[in-house]
């Protein structure tokens, strides 16, 4: 918990160092990891995109797992793993 509460700048300095694919997900309602904070991650990581998904709050997973799935699906096709 003290990482998520305390670490922002540590963490967000970790993020150019991605070299990785990366989908940065996050809902439109969702006040602890917001749209804004989604976008400036993959901003910070070379080729990243992020999706922000309508309506969606903290725990959009459970709230609607099918629009995760159509977002990660198509993406992990893309990519060589």
């Amino acid at each position: 918990y003290r990482y998520f509460a305390d670490c922002d700048a540590e963490a967000a300095a970790t993020h150019a160092r991605i070299d990785v694919p990366t989908l940065v997900i996050t809902g439109e309602d969702d006040r602890n990891s917001t749209s804004a904070m989604a976008c400036e991650m993959a901003s910070k990581i070379a080729g990243a995109t992020a999706h922000i998904l309508p309506g969606w709050r903290h725990m959009g997973l459970v709230e609607d797992p099918g629009a995760l799935t159509d977002l990660v699906v198509p993406f992990l096709d893309e990519i060589e793993l």
